[in-house]
């Protein structure tokens, strides 16, 4: 499903190769999902809407299409996540990115000509975001609270122009917060790895902004 977004989403239109693709891809799933663990047929209907818009909107004859690239991208981190643990799940997330940044810049991908453009205002609010989520670590509103703080970042980088210096790493950030989101149990509290890794996710933003001055949460 990722290689598959990356390919449609740096296709200039979308031919028969890519139709097909998307049906092969979608009637794939849809079979899976007819012979699957019923825990896990959400997961695989999430992933086959994707390329079930795209055979829907060719088969229509409409003239355009808004491809879901992110929510195609977020239903393959959710199947990882739905069918792995551990360290393997560790590699998958890992293996994801590197897709992600195979995306167009206005989807988070890699960025070809970066200068510095995120206003203070901005980091401010994800220091504080994170600072929140850290606090809040086992009280019920957790999970929430690390909502916001993906919603933060993820809105901080969509409206992200494609030359600003640390998309990739602000992209990277939210794919860690999103993943963060899915971890937080029912106790409103994730392993410590799992905030560790957005911390760390943040720190590295931050220094390719070469905002040293910014003082990052610690679980």
């Amino acid at each position: 499903m990722a290689d598959y977004t990356v390919e449609i989403m740096n296709t200039a239109e979308i031919d028969n190769s890519a139709y097909q693709a998307a049906k092969d891809l979608a009637e794939e799933l849809d079979e899976l999902a007819d012979i699957a663990n019923p825990l896990y047929v959400d997961a695989i209907n999430d992933l086959s809407s994707g390329p079930q818009t795209v055979v829907d909107v060719v088969e229509k004859g409409d003239a355009s299409l808004d491809i879901p690239a992110q929510e195609m991208m977020l239903a393959a981190l959710q199947a990882g996540e739905t069918c792995l643990a551990g360290s393997t799940l560790d590699d998958y997330a890992t293996a994801l990115a590197t897709r992600v940044k195979k995306l167009p810049p206005e989807y988070g991908g890699q960025d070809t000509a970066p200068s510095v453009c995120v206003a203070d205002s901005s980091i401010a609010l994800v220091a504080s975001s994170w600072e929140m989520v850290i606090l809040s670590i086992g009280a019920t509103d957790h999970h929430e609270t690390v909502e916001v703080f993906y919603d933060t970042v993820s809105n901080l980088s969509e409206n992200s122009s494609p030359s600003c210096l640390g998309r990739t790493e602000l992209a990277d950030l939210a794919f860690d917060a999103s993943l963060l989101i899915i971890g937080v149990d029912m106790s409103g509290k994730s392993n410590t790895a799992s905030y560790n890794k957005v911390r760390d996710a943040f720190e590295a933003w931050l220094a390719a902004i070469d905002r040293a001055d910014v003082e990052v949460a610690t679980p």
